[in-house]
């Protein structure tokens, strides 16, 4: 089956033909076609800017580059005014041409952009598809051959038929080096697969998109294709965009879905971006979830003051066992984000609340360097599994140092701006530390313009017992505990356990002893500047 960007022919697509196209080209093309429909370009090579939109792309690391104009109805050519026309109305542009135009266009943009992609040699050409038609009558004007022209019979033997196409313009090369196929495809993609931001109140000047890479899209049709699937990524990877996404999609297509994650204050932010999406999902952190269920079959959910661990760990989950016969809700694909935090038996009721185990989705998010719980950790299932690999939230350099945290492989890196390297404070005690972090927040205020409010201090201990609990003012900047203040010069203080699954612009550490699976994940959560504050070790006497 072809990669198809995007997975699913979009429900508004006014035109029959381009969604017949669409059906037949999912259906029928081979693994190592790519097929990006409704893709807009813009050519900037002249003197003026030029927009266009390119209603099929096709790549073939053997065939070609493909572009393809899709119309529906009869259209005939009126030769005495020279434009084509649909019931005897005149069609905007011609087909042929936009089609001529898109792919001279997008094929110059990979030879600029993509090294290697001129001297590949790799066919390029074009065609109209005309998908509510079954035959030619008359005579073609100069520019179009009826080589060039998709009918509906050849959607039956579509791809024999783009070969041949294809073929008309040069005979098909060497097969094209799968590395420089993947850039081509990732040079197309990222200017165009936009999805929404993970923080919305990004200022306009600093504002960053995060972009489905080649890795997310191959993710997103796998996840159409199995009904139970294990995504695996490092910190940063777009795990969690993925499963709000995929979630999102679901949902608009008429399923009941139920998104769950660990944290609270991840649940709150889901809960909030599918709301802004217009997405009736049901979002709850796990234990959310468990009174949730309780409440609603009438049940008491209360927190003993003893024993609060063994409670949240083992009797809330036997509690939401137990009300399932009760509740009436069942969902049609349950997500789970943070999967390594979840334990072994809390999975068997997340099962039961599917309509049916067997076809319903069940997909979990999982990266396990970041079980920082310490939870027995057996998922439900070992495959499949599909790995993200691209780290699409830290600038370059703060990824380096989050996987040298972890012990692994850098791994691919977004396209994103180098930044500014993580800088690491020795500190002797709390005082020393309190007035390092201190200094650190006057530089970015006030000397670098930086708003408060996208700094974190990140901790390993709760406020309580920080270095922050017995002077929280430092010359002029409130340090206030938790993620809500009012205050315009507090900088937040929030604890690694209760950020995870969550960024900032800015994050300081203090309290960790690095290497550790809690520096891991707390450094990760920097998206373009990254302070680490140690405490140097005492020395041995004599």
């Amino acid at each position: 089956m072809a990669r198809m960007i995007p997975p699913a022919c979009p429900p508004g697509t006014p035109s029959g033909a381009e969604r017949a196209l669409f059906t037949a080209l999912e259906e029928s093309l081979a693994d190592d076609w790519t097929v990006i429909h409704s893709l807009a370009w813009l050519d900037d090579t002249g003197r003026r800017l030029q927009q266009g939109e390119c209603d099929f792309l096709l790549l073939h690391p053997t065939h070609g580059l493909l572009a393809i104009e899709a119309k529906s109805g009869p259209v005939v050519y009126n030769a005495t005014r020279q434009r084509w026309e649909r019931r005897g109305r005149p069609i905007n542009k011609d087909p042929f041409l936009q089609a001529q135009r898109s792919v001279h266009t997008l094929n110059g943009l990979l030879c600029r952009d993509v090294a290697g992609w001129n001297r590949s040699g790799l066919p390029f050409g074009y065609a109209a598809a005309l998908t509510d038609c079954d035959r030619l009558i008359g005579t073609f004007p100069p520019h179009v051959s009826p080589d060039l022209v998709i009918l509906r019979q050849d959607l039956e033997q579509i791809e024999d038929r783009l070969v041949q196409v294809l073929g008309r313009f040069y005979p098909p090369g060497e097969r094209m080096e799968r590395a420089l196929f993947d850039r081509a495809v990732e040079r197309l993609l990222p200017e165009f697969q936009v999805v929404r931001t993970l923080t919305a109140r990004f200022t306009e000047q600093q504002q960053t998109l995060n972009r489905l890479t080649v890795g997310q899209v191959a993710v997103m049709e796998s996840m159409r294709r199995n009904h139970r699937l294990l995504v695996e990524g490092c910190a940063g990877s777009g795990k969690t965009v993925l499963a709000l996404e995929k979630a999102v999609r679901l949902e608009a297509a008429g399923s009941r879905v139920l998104l769950v994650c660990y944290n609270i204050l991840l649940a709150e932010w889901l809960r909030r971006e599918a709301r802004e999406r217009g997405a009736e999902i049901d979002v709850f952190h796990f234990h959310g979830l468990c009174e949730h269920v309780v409440k609603k079959v009438g049940g008491e959910f209360r927190v003993p003051r003893e024993n609060e661990s063994d409670f949240w760990n083992v009797t809330a989950p036997e509690m939401l066992q137990d009300a399932l016969a009760g509740y009436g809700q069942r969902y049609d694909a349950v997500l789970v984000d943070e999967a390594q935090d979840f334990c072994e038996h809390w999975w068997i009721p997340l099962e039961e609340l599917l309509v049916d185990s067997s076809v319903s989705r069940f997909y979990l998010f999982h990266d396990p360097r970041q079980n920082i719980f310490g939870h027995e950790n057996a998922l439900p299932m070992t495959e499949p599994v599909l790995v993200l690999d691209v780290n699409c939230r830290n600038a370059p350099a703060i990824a380096e140092f989050v996987h040298d945290l972890a012990g692994i492989e850098a791994g691919t890196l977004a396209d994103r701006s180098d930044g500014l390297p993580p800088v690491e404070l020795e500190v002797a005690d709390e005082v020393e530390e309190r007035e390092a972090v201190g200094r650190v927040l006057h530089e970015l205020i006030d000397e670098q313009g930086l708003a408060p409010d996208r700094i974190v201090i990140v901790g390993r201990y709760r406020f309580e017992n920080s270095v922050f609990a017995e002077q929280t003012d430092l010359d002029g900047i409130r340090v206030a505990n938790g993620l809500e203040t009012s205050d315009p010069r507090a900088v937040r203080y929030v604890t690694v356990y209760r950020f995870k699954g969550l960024e900032a612009d800015c994050v300081l550490l203090t309290g960790f002893r690095p290497p550790s699976p809690e520096s891991y994940v707390a450094a990760s959560r920097a998206r373009q500047l990254l302070h680490v504050f140690h405490r140097r070790p005492h020395k041995q006497a004599g």
